[in-house]
């Protein structure tokens, strides 16, 4: 059988019987808290994906779902709680002003630029 007594502090408490007769199982002890338990929100995005130091063509609809000018802030926001430069560019696209790889982009989507400056300052 189990001690149906215990002492913290010096103040003996009398711990109430399982139905079981058995000894309750005991709390476990962990290193951090799991995920889901953190209060606040949970990150809905790719930012550890984003920040990896490459450049990133976000396409709304795609790759994000609000208001680019508000995914831009969140990108920012997201970025300085891990202590990172980024530099963050939205717009509305336009075929001529991509002079690069128009298969990224079509005309009227809405896209952020988004590059996380690894080791150095942002430009």
């Amino acid at each position: 059988m189990w001690d149906e007594t215990a002492a913290w502090s010096g103040v003996s408490v009398e711990l109430a019987k399982p139905a079981s007769g058995k000894k309750p199982s005991m709390a476990e002890a962990l290193e951090a808290l799991p995920e889901w338990a953190r209060p606040g929100r949970r990150e809905t995005y790719l930012y550890d994906l984003w920040f990896d130091g490459n450049p990133w063509l976000l396409k709304r609809g795609e790759d994000f779902t609000q208001e680019r000018r508000g995914m831009a802030h969140r990108i920012r926001h997201a970025a300085k709680k891990r202590g990172l430069k980024v530099t963050v560019a939205h717009r509305e696209f336009k075929a001529e002003d991509w002079q690069v790889e128009h298969h990224l982009a079509r005309e009227g989507d809405e896209v952020i630029a988004v590059q996380v400056h690894v080791d150095k300052e942002a430009p």
